[in-house]
C-alpha cells in the first residue's frame, strides 16, 4: 500500500482500493504548487538529475530526468522506449526512432496469434481479463472494458445513442429508444 489519509500518515490502501480522498503518503513528491502537489516527480534540470517536478508543474527548461530513454537519435531522445527486437525483449527505441523490424515489446498482446501485435479488448465476460483482439476473438467473446450500453446488464456493445445531441451516449443500436439519436458517429454525406 502507498495511499493513506495524508502525507506522512500510515499507508493503508493500494491504488486499486483507495478512496477518492486518499493521497499518496510516501515516496517523492512534486515541488510545484508550493510543495502541495501529491504527484510523483519525473522531471528535472537534466537527464539523471534529481526529479523535482511533475508534468503539470515542470518549467519549460525541464526534461524527463528518470529513464529509461530511447536509444535513437544517437541517444539524445528523451522519449520512453516501447519497441524492441521481439515481444518481451528489452525496450530500446520509441515509435519515432524504431527500425522497420522492431515491434512493440511491452504491454498486453492478443493471445489469438503469436504474431498479432494488437492490444486485446475482448474476453470471456464483462470485467474479465482482456485476451483477444477483434480479429482473433471467438464468437462467444465480448468487450470486457466499458463504457457499456445501459439497456441491459449483459450487453457489451459500446453506446452510441442518447436523447439529444451533446449528451453522453447511453444505449447501443439494439437498446436505443424511440427518438434517440446517434451522438457518436458523424452523418455521412449522401452520394448523388
Amino acid at each position: 500500500p502507498t495511499f493513506g489519509e495524508a502525507r506522512g500518515a500510515p499507508c493503508t490502501h493500494c491504488v486499486h482500493h483507495k478512496t477518492p480522498e486518499m493521497v499518496r503518503t510516501r515516496g517523492a513528491f512534486c515541488a510545484g504548487n508550493n510543495g502541495t502537489c501529491d504527484t510523483q516527480p519525473k522531471f528535472g534540470a537534466a537527464r539523471g538529475a534529481p526529479c523535482t517536478h511533475c508534468v503539470q508543474h515542470k518549467t519549460q527548461e525541464m526534461v524527463r530526468a528518470a529513464g529509461p530513454f530511447c536509444a535513437g537519435n544517437n541517444g539524445t531522445c528523451d522519449t520512453q522506449p516501447k519497441f524492441g527486437a521481439a515481444r518481451g525483449a528489452p525496450c530500446t527505441h520509441c515509435v519515432q526512432h524504431k527500425t522497420q523490424e522492431m515491434v512493440r515489446a511491452v504491454g498486453l498482446f492478443c493471445a489469438g496469434d503469436d504474431t498479432c501485435r494488437v492490444e486485446p479488448s475482448f474476453g470471456e465476460a464483462r470485467g474479465a481479463a482482456r485476451t483477444h483482439c477483434v480479429h482473433h476473438k471467438t464468437q462467444e467473446m465480448v468487450r470486457t472494458r466499458g463504457p457499456f450500453c445501459a439497456g441491459d446488464d449483459t450487453c457489451s456493445k459500446r453506446p452510441r445513442f442518447a436523447d439529444a445531441t451533446g449528451e453522453r451516449p447511453k444505449y447501443c443500436d439494439k437498446h436505443k429508444g424511440p427518438g434517440m439519436v446517434n451522438v457518436v458517429d458523424k452523418p455521412r454525406a449522401r452520394r448523388k
